[in-house]
């Protein structure tokens, strides 16, 4: 993409998904996006994806071991102690079920 090869890619120069998110990775806002601009975004971006896969962690654990009717969603009656405690509080769209989503919210750093 690096049309005048001189190492950095201005916004004329991008194209696809990279012209969307052009701004956001331009962190010294100067039009144009460096090497190390680049790398950042992509370690963030790793980073992220490395934390939201660890807050799964311990959904996808308690329906190996609680969900009866394998259903991908938690019951109140396939929970137990704190989980089955708190049921009303951490089911947010009061549907009978906790969901992974409900469940990061109500524990945002992982551990139950």
């Amino acid at each position: 993409m690096d049309a005048d090869e001189n190492g950095t890619l201005y916004e004329g120069e991008v194209r696809g998904r990279l012209k969307g998110i052009f701004s956001k990775i331009d962190e010294n806002k100067d039009g144009a996006l460096t090497q190390e601009e680049l790398e950042l975004f992509q370690s963030e971006k790793k980073n992220n994806r490395k934390n939201r896969t660890n807050k799964k962690e311990p959904f996808l654990k308690l329906l190996e071991k609680r969900d009866a009717n394998e259903d991908g969603k938690l019951s109140e009656d396939e929970v137990r102690g704190r989980l089955k405690e708190n049921f009303d509080k951490i089911d947010l769209d009061g549907d009978g079920f906790i969901s992974e989503d409900e469940l990061i919210k109500a524990n945002p750093n992982g551990g139950l």
